[in-house]
């Protein structure tokens, strides 16, 4: 509701925060609802068809949303939210029923560790907001930067310490301990930060390199989010009817991720836009297959029921995390480029047109010049298709160290089933 009647950037800035944090705790109770009600063996088949609706939304999102924006207005992208809320309330009652022990509930409310939580979101929000603030409304020298970038440096400092005396801490520590843990946190990271390089940045690039309106920008983001919806559907049904393991699917989603990554970092302002189907298709099935494999590996690395509570969990934290900072990241690298010295000179006219912290909102300007102006578009739309290409080939490069790092991975599983395998044999044979 406050994104909706918001008339000012603080009030919908502030919105978007009370929607982060219910967000944010729906993804995890999903995860711990879905762990309560369903069994072991049937767990798997539960978490990845919940997956796939998240991935049929995000298919159809950008088509609808672009629709209502482009009709009656952005507000209305709020509102609709509301049936679909009041549904799931008047709902809920009956489609879900948990058991419930105040007594117990009580005893594990005061496990939590309520002083962790607030070390590691107050240490992480500052860094972020740190990030999104440099290169885009103030230079990383500025006060306003280095103020909250080491506030939230110490703060994270501090929750280490701290980490290391705590009985029940948030974060198992145990989990990282295996590579199965490292990869699958680093590969919800690393896949979280290239998902939103592309989701946040491509309506950019067809909403000036083509001048398209807010619905067919949806639409054309169709192959990359069909081709998602498709390969996780896909990749589920391989992992949950078969004994093929997610990790020597590993490199193949890396792989397809790296190479549609890389070539949408050769999209120009003149590229014809069926090119970019097929682009977008290589990079949806990467995504759609890594997504539902991180997910399985993350909870394949918890050895323990502590373990296996924490393990989803945690991959959501560091997916969440990772989308994050995909924004905040890439709208450095993007604002970065568009005012560097090598874009000023090339396109002398651009620092006279485009104010430092207006990148997004000039679209409108720059899809309005008149014909007049012609040479000054053509100078603005390459300095924007140039700062868009650098944020693709930044993650690109993380994507490719992803690919690398996959092979590691798989030997060090290998090894570590043999040794599994060798250690049950010697306990069979003692037995005996």
């Amino acid at each position: 509701m406050a994104c909706a009647l918001s008339n000012n950037l603080p009030t919908l800035i502030l919105g978007r925060v009370i929607a982060g944090l219910r967000s944010g705790a729906l993804d995890v109770m999903t995860q711990l609802t879905i762990h309560q009600v369903v069994s072991p063996s049937h767990s798997t088949i539960a978490e990845q068809t919940v997956s796939s609706m998240y991935w049929l939304g995000a298919a159809l999102g950008p088509i609808v949303g672009g629709a209502v924006t482009q009709a009656i207005g952005w507000r209305y992208i709020f509102w609709m939210n509301f049936p679909v809320g009041a549904l799931a309330i008047l709902t809920l009652p009956f489609l879900l029923r948990l058991k419930s022990n105040d007594r117990l509930e009580c005893r594990e409310l005061r496990k939590v560790d309520y002083t962790g939580w607030v070390l590691l979101a107050g240490g992480i929000a500052p860094v972020v907001l740190a990030i999104s603030w440099a290169g885009s409304w103030y230079q990383w020298t500025f006060g306003q930067v280095l103020a909250p970038l080491i506030a939230g440096t110490v703060t994270l400092a501090l929750f280490a310490q701290y980490f290391r005396y705590r009985l029940e801490p948030i974060i198992l520590i145990s989990i990282f301990s295996r590579a199965q843990g490292l990869a699958s946190c680093f590969g919800a990271l690393v896949l979280g930060m290239v998902f939103m390089s592309l989701a946040y940045f491509l309506p950019v690039y067809f909403m000036t390199a083509h001048a398209f309106d807010h619905t067919k920008t949806g639409l054309l983001l169709t192959p990359w989010t069909l081709g998602s919806v498709a390969a996780g559907l896909a990749t589920t049904a391989v992992l949950t009817t078969t004994a093929i393991k997610g990790t020597y699917l590993w490199p193949v989603g890396w792989a397809l991720v790296t190479a549609g990554t890389g070539l949408t970092t050769l999209l120009h302002a003149s590229t014809a836009i069926n090119l970019t189907i097929p682009i977008g298709l290589l990079t949806g099935l990467g995504l759609g297959l890594l997504f539902p494999i991180v997910t399985a590996n993350a909870r394949s690395a918890a050895r323990t029921d502590d373990e296996h509570i924490h393990a989803v969990p945690l991959h959501d934290f560091f997916n969440t995390l990772g989308q994050t900072l995909g924004i905040a990241v890439g709208s450095c690298i993007f604002l970065k480029r568009l005012h560097s010295p090598v874009a000023t000179s090339s396109y002398s006219s651009l620092e006279s047109a485009l104010q430092p912290n207006d990148a997004v909102a000039f679209i409108k300007t720059i899809q309005s010049m008149p014909v007049s102006q012609v040479g000054l578009k053509a100078d603005i739309v390459g300095a924007y298709v140039g700062a868009l290409r650098g944020v693709w080939v930044g993650f690109c490069i993380l994507a490719g160290v992803c690919f690398a790092l996959s092979f590691w991975y798989i030997e060090d599983t290998r090894w570590t089933e043999r040794v599994e395998a060798g250690g049950q044999g010697k306990e069979g044979q003692s037995k005996v």
